[in-house]
């Protein structure tokens, strides 16, 4: 019959448009693997982004992970094995899209390396005058500082677009819940202080996403849950002002570690000749902090400035040091200072921080009866 034959027409061509859009998609997916070989990310990706499109092309690649764990001793193999079985299930249709998502994603927040001119202004740099110089610091200064630039970025995003991002974002792929201390390694002491913060900050994630998920909505609560997570925004914001705060305070205090120890037992301990730091993470800081009070950047964000101006004003006096009496006499003076002014950054810092999170939540109080109301911001 003819309504026989114009189904199997319809079928015929659906066959052809699914094979054409596999073919687009494998071949985004090729030239996706061959972007990535050549990318040079201008800050290096946590290991966990890097296990995860580990991960995705290893599902592309060879499927499910065998259920049985793989027999090595070593603890890279067993992460990567780990991060393979995370997709099991997904297809390879699946795999590659997410594949190709998750690079765009990493080069846009990693950045890339690229020539700048100089009369160009790079996003979350102060002025063209300091391009150059910046771009000679960008190569050179510590993981930590180099990821300010784009936690600054974060912290400008609107209430409006939090919580558009929200509606787009699954409870399991969080922004927050990706993230890693940059200062030190994980699980170890050091890095105690950035954990903390971002144990917090994915918690509160985790709350705002479960507020926005189908889960939520059996509870037949007479509240929208762009409420919530508008009283949540706002500490979300906190948090990301008081992890630029504990990178520099942990680089500060990595600084002088770096450089007592290098004083007395010499560059052959640490590995670090006393000017590398100096020029690496003691300039760089005072810089950063001092940018972090310009115009541009977000309220907290030049809140977080102020108060850590004193570094701006330790790594001028360090640099005039330096430049009067050498590497070792800088080294002492900032040790010096750093070391005498330690209840500011002990004691007064954390306390900042702590009536900074209950400010934040009366002003998500705020947010929450605006959101509530109906009422848009302008």
């Amino acid at each position: 019959s003819s309504s026989s034959f114009y189904e199997r027409i319809r079928i015929l061509i659906k066959k052809i448009t699914m094979s054409d859009s596999s073919s687009s998609l494998v071949n985004a997916f090729r030239e996706k693997v061959l972007a990535m070989k050549a990318w040079k990310p201008r800050n290096p990706p946590s290991n966990r982004d890097r296990l995860e499109l580990y991960a995705l092309h290893k599902q592309v690649a060879s499927g499910d992970a065998p259920n049985e764990s793989i027999a090595t001793s070593s603890d890279a193999e067993m992460a990567k094995f780990n991060a393979w079985k995370t997709k099991r299930g997904m297809t390879q249709d699946e795999a590659m899209r997410n594949y190709v998502s998750e690079c765009d994603r990493q080069i846009r927040v990693y950045g890339t390396i690229t020539a700048v001119s100089a009369t160009q202004t790079p996003t979350t740099t102060p002025s063209a005058e300091q391009t150059t110089e910046l771009q000679h610091d960008a190569v050179a200064i510590s993981r930590g500082l180099a990821a300010i630039p784009l936690l600054c970025a974060a912290a400008s995003e609107t209430r409006p677009a939090y919580l558009s991002r929200l509606r787009s974002t699954s409870p399991n792929d969080g922004w927050w819940a990706k993230q890693e201390p940059l200062c030190a390694e994980p699980l170890t002491l050091w890095a105690t202080p950035e954990t903390l913060v971002l144990y917090l900050a994915a918690f509160t994630e985790r709350l705002s996403l479960f507020v926005g998920g189908d889960d939520f909505k059996k509870y037949s609560l007479p509240l929208k849950p762009s409420a919530l997570q508008a009283f949540l925004w706002a500490l979300h914001n906190t948090l990301l002002a008081i992890w630029i705060a504990v990178i520099l305070i942990c680089t500060a205090l990595g600084s002088i570690s770096i450089l007592s120890r290098t004083i007395l037992f010499g560059s052959n301990t640490t590995n670090v000749p006393l000017e590398t730091t100096l020029e690496t993470e003691v300039a760089p800081s005072g810089k950063i902090c001092r940018e972090l009070c310009l115009p541009h950047q977000a309220l907290s964000v030049r809140l977080v400035g102020l108060s850590l101006w004193p570094l701006v004003i330790i790594s001028d006096i360090t640099e005039t040091v330096l430049k009067s009496a050498g590497t070792v006499v800088a080294g002492i003076t900032y040790i010096a200072i750093i070391t005498f002014t330690w209840w500011y950054w002990l004691a007064v810092l954390p306390w900042l921080a702590f009536m900074a999170v209950c400010l934040s939540i009366s002003l998500g109080i705020g947010f929450f009866l605006i959101e509530l109301s109906g009422l848009q911001s302008t």
